[in-house]
């Protein structure tokens, strides 16, 4: 089983593509996991998206 680590905003687009264009579960699945994470994890109070996904301190926004 391969990992996949994304580390871009444009990686995932292009894996959540790739999901699309391949129908594959797998992939839509983990697209989804991160957004989720993303979400939960580092949004402001304002629902302003900051540059560090895990959440962790200083949560840096555009």
């Amino acid at each position: 089983m391969a990992v996949i680590v994304v580390k871009a905003p444009n990686a995932l687009r292009n894996l959540a593509d790739l999901a699309t264009a391949t129908g594959s579960g797998t992939y839509r699945s983990y697209v989804r996991k991160q957004a989720d994470t993303l979400w939960v994890q580092d949004r402001t109070s304002l629902n302003a998206l900051g540059e560090r996904w895990a959440g962790t301190g200083p949560n840096q926004t555009d």
